[in-house]
């Protein structure tokens, strides 16, 4: 763990553009969409996050497309669950 901690990996230029591009995508979404959710510039430090933590996990210097692919997946995960229970919780509402 503690070689972990010490790798500060960094995000080359082109996938930059690739968190970017997912950020406006969800940001365009929420504006268009009627559920609660709301999409800040937190959710692109998240995703920067993410993908810097799974380069960690390889012990790589690097990050590369498939830490952004999965960062990006794990973000509509947890978006698609938190609607799914958002549904559920309306179904008992009197």
């Amino acid at each position: 763990m503690a070689i972990c901690k010490r790798k500060q990996p960094v995000i080359p230029e082109p996938l930059k553009g690739l968190l970017v591009n997912m950020y406006v995508e969800l940001r365009r979404e929420a504006l268009n969409s009627t559920d609660t959710t709301f999409t800040s510039p937190r959710v692109l430090l998240a995703a920067i996050r993410m993908c810097t933590a799974l380069a960690r996990l390889r012990l790589s210097d690097v990050v590369e497309l498939r830490d952004v692919e999965e960062a990006i997946r794990l973000m509509e995960a947890s978006k698609a669950s938190l609607h799914a229970h958002q549904q559920g919780a309306e179904r008992f509402v009197v």
